[in-house]
């Protein structure tokens, strides 16, 4: 199996276990959502101090610059949208418009600004892989596809994602290494901790009296950001060896793999939140998980 593909599928994998303990925390420790997204950035100063002194300091030419900061931000500013959408929609749904309508942006995007080419054996991969992500969401029930006005929000997580991923690809052959990208890109999201206040209903949320501060909540915080930054730099470093699209639809393998945790860890940590066993549930993670390894392998010949 080719390297990238492997970069491809530890990420979502790592990331899955990060919303694992996002939920914890949640739970735990944060009753205002917003907050975390807040605490997450303001994170990043650290890390990326770390990453510079472990990749060396390497400034970039202006416009560079200017680019990997706005993927920086635009990797954090979704996260407002995105939550606002599952505070007004059931978050399967908001799950399933994100994976449907992200990879296929991903696909037109790179086409239009990277000129990424497809044989037929990658978009056959792909088209499989894109079901997949639907069949890892989706629950069949009486009235799941009536949707509100969330749709909107994360039909513009769809958006502002993939352009952050365009950039970094874009990117990708301007900077040393896969650790100097990283560290700059944690220096953009640090930056989107500023900006986030220009969202109103951010600002009037904005209360760090809700976040209960102690020794194991800061310890989760600080693995939470480990297995994120991780599964960040393996995600980059597949994007540098291989076109975005295609790295994209595999990621979005992630829901299916945070389900198989969830039923994995809830009877030992019922905070994760209830974990829906029934046939109308599985029944689509299962076919979720044939598309899946179909699409992979084609996407490897």
């Amino acid at each position: 199996m080719s390297q990238w593909i492997i970069f491809s599928l530890f990420a979502p994998f790592l990331w899955a276990v990060a919303n694992l303990q996002d939920r914890w925390l949640c739970a735990k420790a944060v009753k205002n959502e917003y907050i975390l997204t807040f605490i997450a950035a303001g994170l990043r100063l650290p890390v990326f101090i770390v990453w510079f002194a472990i990749a060396g300091w390497y400034l970039p030419s202006v416009t560079h610059l200017l680019m990997v900061l706005v993927a920086g931000i635009l990797a954090i500013i979704p996260v407002i949208f995105y939550l606002r959408a599952l505070k007004e929609e059931e978050s399967s749904r908001v799950m399933l418009v994100y994976y449907s309508a992200s990879p296929v942006i991903t696909f037109i995007l790179s086409t239009i600004f990277l000129g990424e080419r497809f044989s037929s054996s990658n978009l056959t991969g792909a088209a499989f892989l894109l079901v997949a992500a639907i069949f890892s969401v989706i629950k069949f029930q009486k009235g799941f596809l009536q949707f509100r006005s969330a749709v909107l929000w994360v039909f513009i997580s769809s958006i502002l994602w993939p352009i952050s991923d365009i950039i970094i690809k874009y990117l990708t052959p301007y900077f040393p290494s896969t650790l100097t990208l990283t560290a700059w890109m944690n220096v953009g999201e640090f930056c989107a901790i500023f900006s986030v206040f220009l969202f109103p209903q951010f600002a009037r949320n904005f209360s760090l009296k809700s976040f209960k501060f102690s020794k194991k909540i800061w310890l989760v915080l600080i693995a939470n950001m480990f297995v994120f930054q991780t599964g960040l730099y393996l995600f980059l470093r597949a994007i540098a060896l291989e076109r975005v699209a295609l790295i994209i639809v595999i990621t979005a393998i992630q829901p299916l793999m945070l389900f198989i945790m969830e039923l994995l860890v809830h009877k030992f940590l019922p905070q994760v939140g209830k974990v829906d066993v029934s046939v109308r549930s599985l029944l689509p993670k299962i076919v979720a998980i044939c598309f899946f390894a179909v699409g992979v392998w084609f996407i490897s010949i």
